[in-house]
């Protein structure tokens, strides 16, 4: 069975009415994270493994477009709870070190 038009996502709940309990079928608001200021981007790589970098830089060395952080495709990623996309710095497709797993700052590709 298949969700309904413009639903992604099934919950349990005892929301309905009091002394009720069942699946809701919800409509997730996407998640908006607001693009920075091309003025201010800051190119210098600092912090530790260049984690502080805030540039404006959105390909790989070898010219490939970054996924924006908000996107979960084509890749799924954990990188936006709270606290990590305001210590990363994560907004739009924005090369970042997020998480310090690489030796620099890093994208996941589309």
């Amino acid at each position: 069975e298949t969700l309904p038009k413009g639903s992604n996502k099934i919950e349990w709940t005892s929301d309905f009415y009091v002394g009720s309990s069942g699946w809701k079928i919800c409509k997730e608001k996407p998640l908006v994270v607001p693009e920075p200021d091309t003025k201010k981007c800051d190119e210098k790589l600092k912090g530790h493994k260049d984690n502080q970098y805030r540039g404006c830089q959105t390909r790989t060395k070898t010219g490939r477009k970054c996924q924006r952080w908000e996107d979960q495709k084509p890749h799924v990623h954990s990188y936006m709870s709270g606290w990590i996309v305001k210590s990363f710095g994560l907004h739009g497709a924005m090369c970042r070190n997020a998480g310090n797993l690489m030796r620099t700052i890093w994208c996941y590709t589309t």
